[in-house]
This record gives C-alpha cells, sequence and structure tokens, in this order.
C-alpha cells in the first residue's frame, strides 16, 4: 500500500512540473496581449500588421504640441503621446493627422492599443493620475476612466482581459488589476511602495519594480514577482542591495533581465526571481528597458556625470559575455533601445544643445553602423523608437520624425503622376489638352506635352523622333537639359528610347543649380573592359555624364531601369518575386538582378541598393540608388545560395547575401533546423504532452489499483465478519439442541 500511494505521488508530481514548463516570455504573441513596454522583446511598439506605403516617402516629420514621450503603431495608425496631447497620425505620411484627445494640465504616457481601445496613463504632478479607455478608431472619443490617487508615470500591461497599472508618488504606491472592458471596473490591487517600472506579464507571474520607502524621501528598489491571476499574492522579489531597480523588465527564454541604477544588469531565474543567473557589470547607469533579439540583449548604460553613452550586445544566455558595443561620438544622452531580426536603432542628444542623432547598427555586431540620421539644433531625444518593417518612429523633442528602416538618411523623393484630358479639336493646325500632377511634386520633368500639331481632320502631324547618336555597334546617347533646379523640389528625367533601359533619373540636390545638362550614353559592352564584376551576365552599360552637378551636390539620386521579358524567355531565364525579395533562375541556376557603379577616376565596381517596383506587359520594373553618376552596368547576378533564404550551421541561423556570403541572425537556445532555431522533441510540447499522457495513463492505473485493492480489502473484511456470523449461529444450535435433549 505505501508502495502505491508513494508511486502516486511521484506520477503526479512529475506530471505537473512537465506540463507547466513553457519558456516564459513576456513578448505579446496576440493582437489581444500587451505583456511589456514596447508590446515587444524587440520594443518595436507594432502590431505586426502591414499597411502601405508611399514610393518615396523616407523622411517625414509632425510637430506636436509638447514633447513626444512615446508612440505605437497599431492597424496603420501611429499613436504619438506628447505632454497632455495624444495625436493619431496615419502611419503610411504622419503629415496626415486622424483625430486628437487632449487632457489639459497632464502628460500622458506611451499608450496602448488592445481590441479597439486605446489605454494610456497620466500624470499631473500631486494631483493624482488617471488612466483613459479610448476608441483606438477615434482617439478623440473617450470610453472610460480610472482615477488614481497617485501619478500614473509608466504605461499599463494587458493579459486575459485584465489591465496592470501602477500608480505612485515618493512615498507610497500601487499596483491596480482593471476590466479591460471597462477600466472604470476595479478587480484587485496590490500596495508595494512606489512603482518604478511598467510591468512586465510572462507565465502566469507579473515582474514589477517598486520601492520601500525609507522615510527621508528615498527608499530601495525592489523587483517584486506576483501571481498574474491575483497580484495581492507576492511569489517571490529581488534586492539588488546596492542600488535601485531602475529598468522595466523584459523576459525571454526564462529569464528576467533587468537593470539597476549603478551598474549592473541582472539575468535572473524567471521562475523564482531570487534567484541570480547572471551580472553584467559596466562603469554606467542602466535604466532603460533591455530589447531582447536574435539570441543577444541590447541594453543602453550611460552616466549623466560625464555625459558618456554605450550601447552594448550580451549573450543573452549569459549576459556576462559581451559580443559588441558602441559608442556614439559626441557622447549622448540615456538612450532607450529599438531591435528587429537585422538592426538596432537608438536617439541621442548631443551635448551643448547641438541637436539629436538617430542611429542604426547592425543587430549581429552593432559596433558596426549602418546609418545614422543628424535632426536640428534645439531637437533632443525624447522617447524610444517605434519600428514596422518599413519604418522608424522617433520623437526628438516636440517632433516625430517618420524614416526608412533600411536607409534612416534616405530622403524623400518626389514622383510625378501626370495625367491629362481629352486633346482639344483640331484648331489652326493645333490641339491642346491639360495635365495635372497627382502628387503635386511641383517640377515638370516628366510633364506630357500639353499642345501637339495636327491636321484639319485631327490627325497628328508627323513628330521629330530622337536620333541616336555617339557611335556605332549599339551605343546611343541622349542629351538632357536641366534647367532651374531648385533644392527644395527633386527633378525627375525622363528617357524614351526603345535602345535604352535606363527610363528615367530623379534627382535631389543640396542646392540650387541653373542650366545643368546630362548626356545619358548607352555602351557597347565591346568598348568597355568589365574587369571586376562578379560571375553572371552583363545585360545592359550606360554612362550618366552630368554638366553643372558635381558629386557634392547631390542629396539623393534614384535610377529607374526595367528588364525585357522577351529578352529574359530567349535567354531561358525566368523571374521570381515574393514581397520585396526577387531573384533569376537560368537552368537550376539561382542570380539576382543588380546595379553596379564604376565611380570616376575608379577601376572597381559598387554594387547599388536596388529594389524590384513593379512590372508592365513588356518588362519588370527596378529602381536602384547611386550616389553620384559615372558608368553603370546592369548586372545579372550569379548567386551559390537564393537571397535571404535560410540555412542552419550549427546552432546559427545564417542568411544568404549572395556570392557565398552568409550572415548570422539568430543563435538558437537548443536546435536549428531549417533555417529556423526550433526546440528538441525532447523539449518540445509534443514529446512534453506524451509524456504527459504517458504518466496520466500510469496515474490512471496506478488510482484504479488503489480502489481495487482497497474494495478487495473491504470485501476480504466483510466476508470475515459473515465467518464469524455464521460460526457464532451455528454454536447457538448446538446449545438449543443440548437443552432440548
Amino acid at each position: 500500500m505505501k508502495k502505491e500511494v508513494i508511486l502516486f505521488l511521484f506520477a503526479f508530481v512529475l506530471i505537473s512540473s512537465i506540463l507547466f514548463i513553457s519558456s516564459q516570455n513576456s513578448d505579446s504573441s496576440s493582437t489581444s496581449e500587451w505583456l511589456m513596454f514596447g508590446r515587444t522583446l524587440g520594443h518595436s511598439g507594432w502590431d505586426g500588421n502591414n499597411f502601405s506605403t508611399i514610393l518615396g516617402k523616407n523622411n517625414i516629420n509632425f510637430t506636436t504640441s509638447n514633447t513626444v514621450t512615446s508612440s505605437i503603431i497599431i492597424n496603420g495608425n501611429l499613436y504619438v503621446s506628447a505632454g497632455g496631447d495624444l495625436y493619431q497620425l496615419n502611419a503610411s505620411d504622419i503629415s496626415q493627422q486622424i483625430a486628437t484627445y487632449n487632457l489639459s494640465g497632464y502628460t500622458f504616457t506611451s499608450p496602448v492599443v488592445i481590441d479597439n481601445y486605446l489605454y494610456v496613463g497620466a500624470t499631473s504632478g500631486g494631483v493624482g493620475g488617471i488612466l483613459l479607455q479610448l476608441n483606438a478608431s477615434d482617439i478623440s472619443q473617450q470610453i472610460a476612466n480610472y482615477s488614481t490617487p497617485n501619478n500614473i508615470p509608466y504605461p499599463p500591461v494587458i493579459i486575459n482581459n485584465s489591465l496592470f497599472v501602477g500608480d505612485s508618488n515618493n512615498v507610497v504606491g500601487n499596483l491596480y488589476q482593471l476590466n479591460a472592458s471597462n477600466i472604470s471596473q476595479q478587480i484587485n490591487n496590490y500596495s508595494i511602495g512606489p512603482i518604478r517600472s511598467s510591468p512586465a506579464i510572462a507565465d502566469g507571474y507579473i515582474y514589477v519594480s517598486g520601492g520601500i520607502y525609507s522615510g527621508k524621501g528615498g527608499g530601495i528598489n525592489y523587483l517584486y514577482q506576483l501571481n498574474a491571476s491575483n497580484i495581492s499574492q507576492q511569489i517571490n522579489y529581488y534586492n539588488s542591495l546596492s542600488a535601485n531597480i531602475a529598468s522595466s523588465p523584459a523576459v525571454a527564454n526564462g529569464y528576467v533581465y533587468v537593470g539597476d541604477d549603478v551598474n549592473h544588469f541582472y539575468q535572473l531565474n524567471a521562475s523564482n526571481i531570487s534567484q541570480q543567473i547572471s551580472t553584467f557589470v559596466s562603469s554606467k547607469t542602466t535604466s532603460t528597458s533591455p530589447a531582447v533579439a536574435n539570441g543577444y540583449v541590447y541594453v543602453s548604460i550611460y552616466t549623466s556625470a560625464d555625459g558618456t553613452l554605450e550601447i552594448d550586445q550580451l549573450n543573452a544566455s549569459n549576459i556576462s559575455q559581451q559580443i559588441a558595443n558602441f559608442v556614439p561620438l559626441g557622447g549622448g544622452s540615456d538612450a532607450q533601445v529599438s531591435a528587429t531580426n537585422n538592426n538596432i536603432y537608438f536617439g541621442t542628444t548631443i551635448g551643448g544643445g547641438l541637436g539629436g542623432v538617430i542611429y542604426q547598427l547592425n543587430a549581429s555586431n552593432i559596433s558596426q553602423q549602418i546609418s545614422n540620421l543628424s535632426t536640428p539644433v534645439g531637437t533632443f531625444v525624447s522617447s524610444s523608437p517605434a519600428i514596422t518593417k518599413d519604418y522608424v518612429y522617433m520623437g526628438m523633442g516636440d517632433i516625430v520624425y517618420q524614416l526608412n528602416a533600411t536607409d534612416l538618411g534616405l530622403q524623400n523623393v518626389c514622383f510625378e503622376s501626370w495625367s491629362c484630358s481629352a486633346w482639344s479639336d483640331c484648331s489652326g493646325g493645333i490641339q491642346t489638352r491639360s495635365c495635372s500632377d497627382a502628387n503635386a511634386c511641383g517640377t515638370t520633368a516628366s510633364k506630357p506635352t500639353e499642345t501637339q500639331t495636327c491636321s484639319t481632320g485631327g490627325h497628328l502631324a508627323p513628330q521629330p523622333q530622337p536620333q541616336p547618336s555617339g557611335g556605332g555597334g549599339g551605343s546611343v546617347t541622349i542629351y538632357r537639359p536641366i534647367v532651374n533646379v531648385s533644392s527644395a523640389a527633386p527633378v525627375q528625367i525622363t528617357i524614351n528610347s526603345t535602345k535604352m533601359d535606363l527610363t528615367g533619373i530623379t534627382l535631389s540636390l543640396k542646392k540650387s543649380v541653373e542650366n545643368a545638362s546630362m548626356n545619358i550614353t548607352k555602351v557597347d559592352q565591346t568598348e568597355f573592359l568589365l574587369f571586376g564584376l562578379p560571375i553572371g551576365k552583363l545585360y545592359q552599360l550606360f554612362q550618366i555624364e552630368p554638366t553643372g552637378i558635381v558629386s557634392s551636390d547631390i542629396l539623393n539620386a534614384t535610377l529607374d531601369f526595367r528588364i525585357n521579358k522577351t529578352f529574359l524567355a530567349e535567354n531561358n531565364i525566368t523571374f521570381h518575386h515574393r514581397d520585396n525579395r526577387y531573384w533569376l533562375v537560368q537552368n537550376d541556376i539561382v542570380g539576382n538582378i543588380a546595379v553596379y557603379r564604376m565611380p570616376t577616376g575608379s577601376n572597381g565596381w559598387m554594387q547599388l541598393a536596388t529594389n524590384y517596383t513593379g512590372e508592365d506587359n513588356e518588362s519588370y520594373l527596378f529602381k536602384a540608388y547611386t550616389p553620384g553618376f559615372s558608368t553603370f552596368a546592369i548586372f545579372f547576378n550569379k548567386y551559390d545560395c537564393l537571397p535571404n533564404s535560410a540555412r542552419c550551421s550549427e546552432d546559427e541561423v545564417q542568411l544568404c547575401l549572395g556570392n557565398a556570403t552568409w550572415l548570422v541572425t539568430d543563435h538558437c537556445a537548443d536546435t536549428c533546423d531549417n533555417g529556423k532555431c526550433t526546440v528538441s522533441f525532447y523539449k518540445s510540447g509534443q514529446f512534453k504532452f506524451l509524456i504527459g499522457t504517458i504518466l496520466t495513463g500510469i496515474f490512471a492505473i496506478v488510482l484504479i489499483r488503489v480502489i481495487h485493492n482497497r474494495r478487495k480489502k473491504i470485501k476480504k473484511e466483510l466476508t470475515r465478519k459473515e465467518r464469524r456470523e455464521i460460526r457464532k449461529n451455528k454454536r447457538k444450535i448446538r446449545r438449543e439442541i443440548r437443552k432440548k435433549k
């Protein structure tokens, strides 16, 4: 019996331990959850829903009424907090305002959007705090509100229709659990001293920084671990002893990452935060929430005494191991880092009121800077970056910027889009029409003609056709004058030639020029040496020679070109594309289309960024970006791997960049399979379910046997009793017989 009970208890404990093991992440995997500051472990502030982008819109800004504190992107809307004003903008073009909400005398926290409701906290100094529930489709409409006795300095989190938010002053603070459908309804609350961070939720726990008041205007901040189902139940806490926990925590892969206000950054056991796993010690303060992506932790550390800033890239499995770091030139201010699989972004302020800088670094090695954008004198970093697939949104003072996520430095390019009315009747040998630019670029580079000669019957008179020049052998030169180009608007040069597949040039200048021109020449391949190009096939070679424009005057330049479908078919080449990816296949050999430039005075080729933009009946259309003009080659690269395809190398996920170049994009905590980090079968949910099923069966068998033995014992006990009664009756009968005798 004792053995059976022990086996029963062992099975029960083992089943419980297996079935309740989880990855413990605070990343929001559902649009009905918002589990941490910035929504995702990379602090993107984005719900993952794609929205339309506008070609050429690379640098847009919107000026608010106050300092921008944060922004998020939900369902194609950008929500921006700035002082006591909340803005709803079009995320495709933030110059378009949709709605606003004003709460005079208050300062808003970062907003949170779930199930078409927007939640935002507000503080007003010593008056108290208020949490608002607004209509996310039109934020001017308030649904409900909840008032607190203290300020609400940090954004809320939401799970299972429960909203958690903290209030705080220098003495006391509370964590509230409210009904997310109607926040005026309180479910529970817990007093833990002044709240010092936005909460994070993972695996049924809430992690939040709170203080213990010392009675002298300060205290010691702890990190608390509470039961998310009943926040009045404290599970555990972590005290750094020598400092205050100062950042909003992030929970990933069973670890809690959090920093203090001295020089420590901690990795704790998410199941029991009193257990410290590892520590990273620096010479600076960690007060911003860490970003977690790609197997790394990215954290900003700052020293206010000397104004120095450093971004560190740490091993997420053991944060004592520093992978790389980046120190911005000129120092800066405390900066919140946001991360994607490929890039990390952050902003900083240059001392002395010289303005700000927004940085883009390589997420695999943050010592490599990809691009940056300097903001005007007087601006300063005031919010964390919000990131989508195409754009980065950043608050700098009272201005929020919308920047190209691929290259922060790209400027706006306006593409003319002309439409014309029908030709008038022929009068005096002339027909007229009116044309308008739908994009209102203010330029006329590609404006169609509005007059033409005609005969009395309204038929077009013969028009002069451009004649090729510049020598034989397939060469052709086209001359284009450029008159009075303003620095305020780009100029578009249209090229209409059946002998050249360069179809247009868009040029933005740093200063205005007059009486410039361009010679665009298609060069015969036999006239030019092609040393230095990779293995592949040359499609077309051309030279662009500007007059009156030097490279230092060029702000942005793009080349529009086409690839003839008939040419591809004749060479047995098929074109494929998926989203922004495109590639060629010829006889099972994978390739790509790229533009190479040989700068003037150089004998080497540099590859330009090239994007697929669409197709027409005859051609596939592309756009390339160039810093200047010289000789260009439209080229079909031969790749040893499909660009943007992934493979596994031991525990690393590697992304193909082409020409046998592979970029490490992720370090797998367990195993890598088919280009993705995976969990081995023995750690997977299926295995846990299988073991759980087996152990449940064992548990059931043990339980059945215990019950069966118990019943058998009872039956035996009843049988003995009956036998005693029988024997007793027999003795009684014998006595009665003797008496009768």
